[in-house]
């Protein structure tokens, strides 16, 4: 049976990842994660969400962009074991995600043939609050990191087009988009309880603190938060009022809540330039069991969402024209169930499975 190594520097595999060893399982590839220690406590070996994950190096926090020198060390050390890990396992194919994971790879490559695809979950050039010049640098670097490897997949167009023009062409398009769950049907807002969905990395500059203060002020909403993120942050959603939070979810459970929930939160920082860049999974998830998104103008996937009408879209962090518009939306009980059908229609015309899963197949059979 063929084989193929999947390689993020994450605990667990996220979605997107998931997806793809979904694909290649269905393909007969034999599949395994090779995560890090993000989190202590953890086991070497583990299956998580029906896949099997094994983890090396040391561990290492999540930074956020902090911490310049655990950073790297931890990077290094994850490398390391990554290569031992292919060395010993020998795949046929190695699907590597963003910048931290190429080193292993390319090593191997030097003295393997191998067919490898590089995953961009944020281009590396816009991650991080620099001088347009360095950011220039570690942009042009990812291209030549999609150059060397035999195909390289992004979320949306515009991040494609956000990296440099030579290696474009190795560059296919895979929307970040669920195994279609099927709309769920809602029977209508209740607007003395407003629920609304939080599921990812938990972070300030993903407008954690609005929702948060709109619980806190407003009884009428409820507040459904999932993922991982800082102690600060955690201890934050510990401290206010009509916060139900959930711990790490899996994939499916992330979807259970959506349906169970009356909008879904998508805000990003504009301040930093991977935000407006963002290709959320929680967005096509939203779309998927026909739930309106929340979501700030400033990002470039709000766009669709307002020309099809399918949720709330304010500018960053206002947390006054997010109750005032489903203020709005409560007085007007039908547009709620409208906006319902609109988000599942624009599921099923952008954000399609079966689309996005022939589109991964084709990748596969192009290697």
């Amino acid at each position: 049976m063929k084989k193929i190594l999947l390689l993020r520097t994450s605990s667990k595999p996220i979605p997107r990842v998931k997806r793809m060893a979904l694909v290649a399982e269905e393909l007969g590839f034999e599949t395994l994660f090779v995560g890090a220690y993000r989190d202590e406590g953890l086991d070497e070996k583990d299956e998580w969400d029906g896949l099997k994950v094994k983890r090396v190096g040391k561990y290492y926090p999540m930074l956020n962009g902090a911490g310049l020198f655990t950073y790297l060390k931890g990077v290094i050390r994850y490398n390391i074991g990554a290569y031992k890990t292919l060395k010993k396992e020998r795949p046929e194919v190695i699907h590597f995600s963003d910048v931290e994971s190429f080193f292993a790879v390319f090593v191997y490559g030097l003295f393997n043939k191998i067919s490898t695809l590089y995953n961009i979950h944020d281009n590396f050039g816009q991650r991080y609050p620099l001088p347009s010049f360095f950011n220039k640098i570690l942009n042009f670097f990812e291209g030549l990191i999609v150059k060397y490897a035999t195909s390289t997949l992004v979320p949306e167009q515009f991040r494609a087009d956000a990296l440099p023009a030579f290696c474009r062409s190795k560059i296919t398009v895979i929307k970040n988009t669920p195994v279609d769950p099927g709309q769920q049907k809602h029977s209508g807002l209740n607007c003395s309880k407003i629920k609304v969905v939080f599921a990812g990395w938990l972070d300030e500059g993903r407008g954690i603190g609005t929702l948060l203060d709109i619980a806190n002020n407003n009884d009428n909403y409820e507040v459904h938060i999932a993922g991982e993120g800082s102690p600060d942050i955690m201890a934050k959603i510990a401290e206010h009022k009509n916060c139900i939070y959930h711990g790490f979810l899996n994939h499916y459970q992330v979807l259970d809540l959506t349906a169970q929930c009356d909008f879904v939160f998508a805000h990003y920082s504009p301040h930093r330039i991977i935000n407006i860049f963002a290709a959320p999974n929680k967005l096509a998830e939203s779309l998927a069991v026909g739930r309106p998104v929340i979501i700030n103008s400033e990002a470039k996937v709000s766009q669709p969402v307002e020309s099809v009408g399918c949720g709330v879209v304010t500018a960053y962090g206002d947390a006054e024209a997010i109750v005032e518009t489903i203020s709005t939306i409560c007085s007007e009980p039908s547009s709620y169930l409208d906006m319902c059908q609109k988000a599942r229609t624009l599921f099923e015309d952008s954000y399609s499975w079966e689309k996005v899963k022939a589109e991964t197949i084709q990748v596969f059979k192009n290697l």
